[in-house]
This record gives C-alpha cells, sequence and structure tokens, in this order.
C-alpha cells in the first residue's frame, strides 16, 4: 500500500471506524438470528470511545521543527495513533427479557441496525471522498 494512503491519519481512523461498524452489524444479526434461541445472551460492539480517545490523543512525531523566532508555533509535527483501536465484542449479561433466559429485543437491535447503516454509509462516502482527492491530485499532477 502506498505511504500515501498508510500515512494518512484520517483514513486511517476511518478504516478503523468501518472495521468496528462491520464487526457491530455481524453482531446485531447474529442476535437476530438467535431471537429465538433458548438462553442465548446477545452482544455489544463497542469501539467509539477507544477511537475517539485515540484520533485525540497526540503522539510525539519523529520530525521535530525547529523554532528560531520567539513568533513561531512551539512544538513539532502530531499524528493521532489510531492503529492500535480495536473494536470489541461483549456479551450482555444480567439481562433477561424473557422466561427463557433469552435477552434480544427487536425493536432496539432495529434500531442499531439502522443506525450503525447510516453510520457506515457516512464512513464510506468520506472514504470514497479521500480516493476523489488521491485521484485528483494524480490526474492533475499529470498536467
Amino acid at each position: 500500500m502506498p505511504n500515501l494512503i498508510r500515512n494518512d491519519y484520517a483514513f486511517g481512523a476511518l478504516t478503523k471506524a468501518l472495521d468496528g461498524l462491520s464487526l457491530r452489524s455481524k453482531a446485531i444479526t447474529n442476535n437476530v438470528a438467535n431471537i429465538d434461541t433458548p438462553g442465548f445472551k446477545s452482544a455489544e460492539v463497542t469501539f467509539e470511545q477507544e477511537l475517539r480517545a485515540a484520533v485525540l490523543r497526540p503522539v510525539a512525531d519523529d520530525f521535530q521543527m525547529m523554532v528560531t523566532d520567539g513568533a513561531h508555533l512551539p512544538g513539532g509535527a502530531v499524528r493521532q495513533d489510531v492503529g492500535l483501536v480495536q473494536a470489541k465484542s461483549q456479551v450482555q449479561d444480567g439481562l433477561t427479557y424473557r422466561n427463557d433466559g433469552n435477552n434480544v429485543d427487536v425493536d432496539r437491535e432495529m434500531v442499531r441496525l439502522a443506525e450503525t447503516q447510516l453510520q457506515f454509509s457516512a464512513a464510506t462516502t468520506f472514504t470514497n471522498l479521500k480516493f476523489a482527492q488521491l485521484r485528483q491530485a494524480i490526474y492533475e499532477g499529470r498536467r
């Protein structure tokens, strides 16, 4: 993969978001598929808080700017560390809605699936925009 894409932190954050949303979608569909399974416990996928923290957490870069004048901005380049973010699937224990021990609430799952699909669509749109920017830079650079 070219460094232009691999070193793009926005693209890295979008990739992690798409990974997490994909895992969440699989968990939701698994929950709905097991709605009639006695004793089945629904799964919940979380990654947003960890991704947000990684995007906002500054990590020192190898390149440090030299400050030669008092009017210069202090510090060096700051990059975001999103490569370590992993979506986590957790079984929801303690919640039981029915006598057979199953805790899947189909209405809740359908709302979560719709939210996940909207978020996935938005992340895909932003990813396509990033590739369009790269394509434009490549084609305009040929002129």
